[in-house]
C-alpha cells in the first residue's frame, strides 16, 4: 500500500489548529494598544501583518515548514499577549516594528 503525501489543508486536525491559532493571533493583535502619533501605526496594522503571513504560508505542504510556521505562530501569540501592557519590552518591540 502506497503512502499518501501529507497535505495540511486536507487534514482536519491541522485545519482546526491553524484556524484556532489564526483567530487567537488576530484577537490578541487587535488588543495591542498602538500610539496614534506614528504614521505606520494605523488601527489594525498588526492584524494586517498576521493575515499577510498566514496567506503567504498557505501553500506549505512540507511537514518541516508547517511545523516551523506553527511554532512561530505560537511564539508570536505569547509576544502579543505580553505586548498588551504598554511599557513592557514586548510592547516596545511591536511598536518599533
Amino acid at each position: 500500500m502506497r503512502r499518501l503525501p501529507f497535505i495540511p489543508a486536507r487534514d482536519p486536525r491541522h485545519r482546526t489548529a491553524a484556524l484556532a491559532l489564526y483567530r487567537a493571533l488576530l484577537r490578541s493583535a487587535s488588543r495591542i494598544p498602538l500610539p496614534g502619533d506614528a504614521p505606520s501605526c494605523k488601527p489594525g496594522a498588526v492584524a494586517r501583518l498576521v493575515r499577510r503571513r498566514f496567506a503567504g504560508n498557505r501553500a506549505y505542504t512540507s511537514l518541516r515548514l508547517v511545523y516551523a510556521s506553527m511554532a512561530a505562530g505560537y511564539r508570536f501569540l505569547t509576544l502579543f499577549a505580553r505586548a498588551q501592557t504598554p511599557g513592557s519590552p514586548e510592547h516596545a518591540q511591536v511598536v518599533h516594528h
